[in-house]
């Protein structure tokens, strides 16, 4: 069995896949879970021959990870790293290693999966990132705020703004309380990004959607297809 894992700022989404690359397991644990000592059950219950994690994380909580993950499982955690070309794909940045490698894995998900077309590549979570993507070529991108961030800076900033939860989907009127005004302002200013950046660098793209705020736009945003497991699929691109 392989461990993959996609380790964010806030959560760790991992999986467990089988030699076939059929996933057996998959779920989410968050940091504080993780430093509590709060594995998955199942990780005490299978024989895992190899480990690939992509993190974002601080460096020394991803070396807490790898550590724990050692320990358990008496093999040498894979941390992956963005190296260019990969998987047929050149990075566009200046210096590769600043960008995060879990837009890239993405990125190189959703190249090989559309190899002919240009693409909008989008991952919303903590952050929301927005790549652009040619055949062979990753052309750049952006980074902004993801929406509990702008929420928590609208809570921390203003003295009557005080929204603890975000509503799930786009508006589909305007809002007539606090509540709906915020997360309906958040959301739209997601999907505004997303489209601007279509619209001014890539217009005929096909728009790939990851993270767990993405997937209200996607009926919002034609042309858009939505892969909850882009960086891990990424993954076996960059580890194979």
């Amino acid at each position: 069995m392989i461990l993959e894992l996609d380790c964010g700022n806030s959560r760790i989404k991992w999986r467990l896949v089988s030699a076939r690359l059929l996933v057996e397991h998959s779920g989410n644990l968050s940091w504080l879970e993780f430093q509590a000592g709060a594995l998955p059950e199942v990780f005490a219950q299978v024989s895992v021959a190899r480990v690939r994690i992509s993190s974002v994380a601080a460096a020394e909580t991803t070396e807490g990870l790898v550590a724990v993950l050692r320990a358990l499982f008496a093999v040498e955690p894979e941390v992956v790293r963005v190296v260019s070309p990969c998987a047929g794909i050149r990075c566009a940045y200046d210096d590769p290693l600043r960008l995060g490698v879990d837009r890239w894995l993405a990125v190189l998900a959703a190249a090989v999966e559309f190899p002919e077309r240009d693409l909008v590549v989008v991952d919303a979570g903590s952050a929301i990132t927005v790549d652009l993507v040619s055949p062979g070529l990753h052309r750049g991108g952006f980074i902004g705020p993801g929406l509990h961030m702008m929420r928590d800076a609208l809570f921390a900033g203003t003295a009557k703004v005080k929204v603890p939860d975000l509503g799930r989907d786009l508006p589909s009127a305007v809002a007539s309380n606090t509540a709906a005004a915020v997360s309906g302002a958040l959301r739209m200013m997601h999907l505004g990004l997303v489209e601007q950046c279509r619209q001014r660098f890539s217009e005929k793209a096909v728009i790939v959607l990851t993270g767990g705020d993405a997937e209200c736009l996607l009926a919002e945003l034609p042309g858009s297809v939505w892969r909850p497991a882009l960086v891990l699929d990424g993954l076996r691109l960059a580890l194979p």
